[in-house]
């Protein structure tokens, strides 16, 4: 586990954890490789994306994918509005960049 330095005590995930196959997990996916292809394509579609390289903007994401599932079409503000609902502090840049990221993704409208 690793604690993300450009987080503050007030943010909402300071931590980062890192995981590793055992061996035997090597060899199950040794075994599967024609079967990984999808998810393999689209974790390389993930990582293409600059949003993909801070845990920070991930967890945005993903907060703001939860927020907009409840209601679709919603404005930056009703978003930000819901987020404090959740005592998530999420600012208008880091909605804006989430929402590019999501429709990249093509998760979103």
């Amino acid at each position: 586990m690793t604690a993300l330095p450009d987080w503050s005590a007030n943010d909402f995930e300071p931590r980062q954890f890192h995981y590793e196959l055992t061996s035997v997990g090597e060899e199950v996916v040794s075994e599967l490789t024609g079967d990984l292809e999808p998810y393999q394509q689209a974790l390389a579609r993930i990582n293409g994306h600059p949003v993909a390289k801070s845990a920070k903007l991930l967890s945005v994401a993903a907060k703001v994918h939860f927020i907009g599932s409840q209601g679709p079409g919603l404005s930056s503000a009703a978003i930000k509005a819901r987020a404090e609902g959740f005592n998530w502090k999420l600012s208008s840049g880091e909605i804006s960049q989430a929402t590019e990221f999501l429709k990249y993704l093509e998760l979103v409208n």
